[in-house]
């Protein structure tokens, strides 16, 4: 983006994304989180573009993989309990 920082807001950034222009968007989340990293709605908003743009970290890949077994294990596990309560 050719705009200075100062007009970067996080009502510009979801107006370009909102427009489809996640890289710019994105910019604009990270300076953002720079100067106010506490900000949630800020995270939220960068983690969700990094995803969509397939920058997701491989760290970040890896906790989700791990919580999808863990729910496929605690799934086959109710399955079995209701089975047994069956029987």
């Amino acid at each position: 983006m050719d705009e200075t920082p100062s007009i970067y807001t996080a009502t510009m950034a979801k107006v370009l994304e909102d427009q489809g222009k996640d890289s710019e968007a994105l910019q604009i989340y990270r300076h953002l989180l720079s100067t106010e990293p506490d900000r949630s709605d800020l995270l939220n908003a960068r983690n969700r573009l990094e995803a969509r743009l397939g920058l997701t970290s491989r760290k970040g890949l890896i906790s989700l993989f791990e919580e999808w077994i863990n729910l496929l294990l605690i799934q086959d596990r109710i399955r079995m309990l209701k089975q047994l309560k069956r029987d």
